[in-house]
């Protein structure tokens, strides 16, 4: 028993090889597709007939082409399709670049110049003189408790050593060693007249006249 001859192979015509919109009616339908399209919903109806599918969808005929747009002659699920492997589209000329001259070497930049040295810091401003203010009064320390100190007379330099404890201890009559001493923060940034010059000692008293003169000394 010789077995039937199988049936020839079908290919899809090389319309449908890239997808294409298809319309419902009048309708179009969103998105590309193409006899894939058909072959998914075929295989939910019977085999028996042309699936449904394939009356109710076509691809819209362009003007002037001589493709009919039917799936039921352009698919082979719909029964249409050919007996011939379709060729492959053939690929796109691919365009010939217009030779570009070649554009001689850059020169290399030139090398950066280096940062200046930098300057170096400003010594720091020296602080400003300060002075102290005289003492026209007198120089008698007291203690700020009251009573006179045995420390007795003394200046503002008696207040640069210990100069934290002894401007809060002592006063003068008048005065405020932190009024007017550098060392106890007063002081003046103006340099002060200088003290008027004491008056000169007066020189030995004349002899007085009721007075006898006075004998020479013997010889030796």
């Amino acid at each position: 028993m010789s077995l039937p001859p199988s049936a020839p192979a079908c290919y899809d015509h090389r319309y449908t090889t890239e997808p294409n919109f298809i319309v419902q009616g009048s309708n179009w339908l969103p998105g590309p597709v193409t006899c894939s399209f058909f072959e998914e919903r075929a295989a939910l109806e019977p085999s028996d007939s042309v699936p449904k599918v394939c009356t109710e969808y076509r691809w819209p005929q362009g003007p002037g082409s001589e493709i009919s747009g039917e799936p039921t002659e352009l698919c082979c699920v719909c029964g249409g399709g050919v007996f011939v492997q379709p060729s492959p589209p053939a690929p796109p000329v691919q365009p010939i670049p217009s030779p570009v001259p070649s554009l001689p070497p850059r020169p290399p930049p030139p090398p950066s110049p280096g940062a200046p040295p930098s300057l170096p810091p400003a010594p720091p401003a020296a602080p400003p003189l300060c002075y102290n203010i005289p003492n026209r009064g007198t120089t008698w320390l007291l203690y700020v408790n009251g009573g006179w100190a045995v420390e007795g007379q003394q200046s503002c330099s008696f207040f640069e050593q210990s100069s934290e404890d002894r401007c809060t201890r002592f006063v003068w009559h008048g005065h405020d060693p932190q009024e007017i001493c550098c060392a106890c923060g007063g002081g003046t940034l103006i340099a002060p007249p200088p003290l008027p010059p004491f008056p000169p000692s007066p020189g030995p008293l004349p002899p007085s006249p009721s007075s006898p003169p006075r004998a020479p000394p013997p010889p030796p």
